[in-house]
């Protein structure tokens, strides 16, 4: 994209994950061509067209959205694999 109309910069605020997730659900039903671009700085989006208000605040509510989902994948993972373990014990009925 040659010098892009519209650009969010996200100042590193958010990892790719995030940034990747809340596009391709904000921006999947509308025919926009939105270009997702990683630097040393951060990630930030680039459009060669103009994207709605409405567009925007879609696309905030589904950043913020996925921020949480990995905030709290960071802080209960642990607990997943635990009862992963357990029911894979369950099931086979082996001791690890």
């Amino acid at each position: 994209m040659n010098s892009p109309r519209f650009k969010i910069d996200l100042n590193g605020s958010y990892s790719e994950w995030v940034v990747r997730n809340a596009a391709a659900w904000a921006f999947s039903s509308e025919n926009l061509a939105v270009e997702i671009v990683s630097v040393p700085e951060g990630v930030y989006l680039a459009s060669d067209n103009e994207i709605s208000e409405e567009l925007r605040e879609r696309f905030f509510c589904f950043l913020n959205d996925y921020r949480l989902r990995e905030l709290i994948d960071e802080q209960t993972g642990h607990k997943r694999k635990e009862i992963m373990k357990r029911a894979l014990q369950n099931v086979y009925g082996k001791e690890s």
